[in-house]
């Protein structure tokens, strides 16, 4: 992923049309990544925005990934988009993970291994990812994302 805007420019220009971009913008209105995804479209390859949903570059996507959020304008930090965004990007490589591996299919049944769990539970409940929101060491679906080990 490039974030400088003339490195963007330079790898859409090597696109094809067997070739997917995914462009995440909080406002979906800046130029320069309006540039980007017009030489994408020219290249043949498939947008994939994930923006707020009456911005431009959901107008150019091929698929729109629509969030929308309510920031606190006086912080200038965009959490809450960044949060929201970085979701909706696990949440595609995950399935990216799974159609490659059609295997995965059924880890999502698959019982957890309780040794694997970060705290001790304190009765007898059930395993931690019962009970919380994320994958969980001891979850099957933890072999998929780097960021759970």
């Amino acid at each position: 992923a490039h974030t400088d805007s003339r490195l963007q420019l330079l790898s859409a220009s090597v696109l094809s049309d067997k070739d997917v971009v995914v462009i995440r913008s909080s406002s979906g209105r800046l130029p320069e990544l309006l540039e980007v995804a017009e030489k994408v479209r020219e290249r043949g390859a498939k947008i994939i925005a994930i923006a707020a949903s009456h911005s431009p570059l959901i107008r150019k996507a091929d698929v729109a990934l629509i969030v929308d959020h309510v920031e606190d304008v006086t912080t200038h930090l965009p959490m809450v988009s960044r949060i929201l965004h970085l979701l909706v990007i696990d949440m595609l490589a995950v399935g990216v993970a799974m159609g490659r591996n059609p295997g995965t299919a059924g880890l999502m049944s698959g019982e957890a291994d309780e040794r694997l769990d970060e705290a001790t539970p304190v009765s007898k409940k059930p395993a931690a990812r019962n009970q919380a929101p994320g994958v969980s060491l001891a979850s099957p679906l933890a072999k998929l994302t780097s960021h759970s080990r």
